[in-house]
């Protein structure tokens, strides 16, 4: 078979004429699911469908939603032999290649309010490629397409999911000695509307304000289920059907693979500096890093000195800017790009350095991606004002609100890719105290999840009075979980805020080994034969290009244990 490369469909015609009809062509975000998988893939021409030399160049191709008739009897023809000669073929919502894929059409089931609203859910059914990726606590969870979904019937291949009136979601079917996959409803759009949203265009939670909370599609749904990770894993899972390799997502903790990347991040309300040096200094006594957000006041005036910065950096806490347009404005209200230029311009003034990754207060936002663009034309490389839950001030929540547990560059609509990084807030203060008493299952559940899904745990904490009202939970659950507790402890490394977000856009890829972990198809020293294994819990990358040392280990299941 053709070397180890994935590929999509490339079509700039297609994009174009999306482009002039004012829609979006949903198909590009193939090329981030391809990432998240740890398997970036390259674009494919459709004139190159007629070449038989590039096509065996490819080891999977991944087809957009092609109507039928999309594709001429040649290129089916040549498809075909294709896959049959071990290739694996994705159809996302792919109409014009049912004979191949094993389906017969029986309709569509559209968007009933637009692009970004639900039209069918699905379970995962299958034993192997599926079912193992499911969190033990929510073994069955009901999944969303964000998409319109094809109904068709299985004429010869096997399900993999199926939507709730019984039809398949997710078919498989085995071509020779390659396998032909089609999803009945478009991942690509699916997964790109669960990380990014809707347009926050109105108070859809009526609170008075505009919020990135207004953005969230889930509605009643389950948010500590990662939807969109669920799928990219079963995506990584068929492409382990090529023996395709995968570069692991998560540093190397002391040449070893860890199962989590914690970090924590807050912000200080504009407190008084000494808040922020207590937060910065109980943080160290756990061992752990922090990052603050540092608050001005409406005119630009700030409590924390420019000369505290040195200090809280030899204490591991990073800060960054806390932008504040609450104060002295009439809400809901929309901030403009200079708007945002002149808060990060104070913010460079009075420390002398570019703020990385910022959040808005009270997690503010309008348009879809509007806000992720005056940050970057500011110089700011990353945010962390999302969170999936609603109300002002969720204590003791956790959330995939935006379908990961991983961090995400932003989609502009035109396709193009923002150089930029939205990092989701995964927990908010969780393990506080309520009528005198300390919650800790819901820390316990955030510290077990990570450790399942393989992902990073972005838990957010106020500096101040925050972290001292959290004391002995932070101290007793965070430090004492990740730093000790004997060897049913979970591997679990610790990073800062750059680290995730900027050290995305600035790391490069992590060198490959034969399987590069957790990651589908690793040949065992032992003669194993070639198969695909299951890959359970990690669920991509946030942009591809998290750091790995590149370790051949064999895929394993990673059963969660008590931390």
């Amino acid at each position: 078979m053709c070397p180890l490369q994935p590929a999509w469909l490339a079509d700039p015609d297609r994009r174009e004429r999306f482009a002039r009809a004012g829609a979006i062509d949903w198909f590009a975000y193939a090329e981030d699911l391809f990432e998240r998988t740890g398997a970036a893939a390259v674009p494919f021409a459709p004139a190159a469908l007629l070449d038989p030399g590039a096509l065996a160049r490819v080891s999977a191709l991944a087809l957009p939603d092609l109507p039928p008739g999309g594709l001429s009897a040649d290129q089916l023809a040549l498809l075909e032999r294709w896959t049959a000669g071990g290739g694996l073929l994705l159809g996302f919502a792919t109409a014009a290649a049912d004979a191949l894929f094993g389906v017969r059409d029986e309709g569509c089931v559209e968007q009933p309010a637009g692009p970004f609203s639900e039209s069918a859910a699905f379970r995962f059914t299958d034993p192997e490629l599926a079912l193992p990726l499911l969190h033990p606590d929510r073994p069955a969870p009901e999944l969303v397409a964000f998409s319109p979904a094809r109904l068709v019937r299985a004429d010869g291949a096997r399900p993999l999911a199926v939507f709730a009136d019984g039809r398949p979601a997710v078919t498989l079917r085995r071509v020779g000695s390659g396998w032909a996959v089609l999803f009945a409803f478009d991942p690509a759009q699916t997964c790109w509307v669960l990380h990014q949203g809707r347009p926050v265009d109105q108070d859809y939670y009526p609170d008075g304000f505009f919020r990135s909370n207004d953005g969230l599609v889930l509605g009643e749904r389950d948010p500590e289920v990662p939807y969109a990770d669920l799928i990219v894993g079963l995506l990584r899972n068929l492409l382990a059907l090529t023996r395709q390799p995968f570069v692991y997502q998560l540093p190397a903790l002391d040449g070893e693979l860890p199962d989590a990347l914690f970090f924590w991040g807050g912000d200080d309300e504009g407190c008084p500096a000494e808040q922020n040096l207590y937060a910065a200094e109980f943080m160290h006594e756990q061992g752990l890093p922090y990052h603050v957000n540092i608050m001005p006041n409406a005119r630009g005036e700030w409590h924390t000195p420019p000369d505290l910065l040195p200090v809280l950096r030899r204490l591991g806490t990073e800060p960054s800017l806390h932008l504040n347009f609450m104060d002295g404005q009439q809400h809901p209200f929309r901030y403009t790009a200079a708007d945002v230029a002149a808060q990060v311009g104070w913010y460079r003034h009075q420390f002398g350095e570019e703020p990385i990754c910022t959040v808005f207060h009270c997690t503010l936002w309008h348009g879809w991606t509007e806000p992720a663009e005056y940050l970057r034309a500011a110089g700011v490389e990353a945010d962390n004002s999302r969170f999936g839950r609603v109300g002002m001030n969720p204590v003791n929540q956790l959330s995939y609100g935006a379908g990961t547990s991983l961090p995400y560059f932003v989609r502009l609509a035109s396709g193009e890719r923002l150089d930029f990084v939205c990092e989701a807030i995964n927990a908010y203060e969780p393990g506080y105290q309520r009528d005198g008493r300390m919650e800790l299952e819901p820390l316990q559940r955030t510290l077990s999840d990570a450790a399942w899904w393989h992902g990073t745990m972005n838990l957010f904490y106020h500096s101040a009075p925050g972290l001292r009202r959290g004391e002995p939970v932070v101290a007793g659950a965070h430090g004492g979980a990740l730093r000790g507790g004997g060897a049913r402890r979970r591997r679990a490394a610790v990073q800062r805020g750059l680290c995730v977000a900027g050290g995305l856009r600035r790391a490069g890829a992590a060198g490959v080994g034969r399987g590069g972990g957790d990651g589908g198809w690793t040949p065992g020293d032992d003669g194993d034969p070639p198969r695909a294994r299951p890959l359970v819990g990690q669920a991509g990358a946030g942009a591809g290009r998290a750091a790995g040392d590149g370790t051949c280990r064999r895929s394993r299941r990673l059963a969660p244990a008590p931390l």
